[in-house]
């Protein structure tokens, strides 16, 4: 019984990682095509990303660097990507668990880049040089009651939008902008 106890004990200690070694060299195809399948799932979500980017980047906005970093990450695993195709293309039989260790923990990377990369609030900020800009405000003759109109308005709890309309060059865009640099003192923080 004595000699029997420490034979189970190797015995222990080799099953958990042969065993792991042996599930990585025979169900490394099925792994490449699990991994497969969810970069490209990672790769239509970027895309749509890039596309959501494409329409917020505007007027001196500037990316996220929680974003920028998901894209370099993308960039990264299907470049890691790239590296295991090359590999399994002449993969022995003494390196095909190795790769396929190398698969499951690239299918896990995958996986945590898809959750990071939902984005439920916008992809781009102000840029912070330009947020703080005096206003050029032209001057405006006669057009201050309409002004205030529309500000009483925009106060009250009827209204919540307005459409300012007329003919062009009358001053709709001139007003709209003296409204929107008045929000933003009444709602700048102190």
């Amino acid at each position: 019984m004595e000699l029997v106890r420490p034979i189970f004990d190797v015995l222990k200690c080799l099953g958990d990682p042969t065993c792991t070694y042996i599930e990585h060299h025979k169900k490394l195809k099925d792994r490449m095509n699990d991994l497969q399948a969810r970069l490209d799932r990672l790769n239509d979500i970027k895309r749509d990303v890039e596309l959501r980017i494409k329409a917020e980047l505007r007027w001196g906005r500037l990316l996220r660097e929680e974003v920028e970093k998901w894209l370099l990450d993308v960039q990264t695993v299907n470049d890691t990507m790239w590296d295991i195709d090359e590999r399994m293309q002449n993969v022995s039989c003494f390196s095909r668990a190795r790769l396929g260790k190398r698969v499951a923990q690239t299918v896990e990377q995958v996986e945590g880049i898809i959750e990071r990369g939902g984005f439920p609030e916008a992809l781009v900020i102000d840029n912070p040089s330009t947020a703080e800009l005096p206003f050029q405000s032209e001057h405006l003759e006669g057009e201050t009651m309409v002004i205030e109109d529309i500000w009483n308005y925009l106060m009250s709890d009827e209204i919540g939008m307005i459409g300012v309309c007329g003919m062009g060059g009358i001053g709709k865009t001139t007003i709209a902008k003296h409204i929107y640099y008045q929000l933003l003192k009444e709602t700048k923080p102190l």
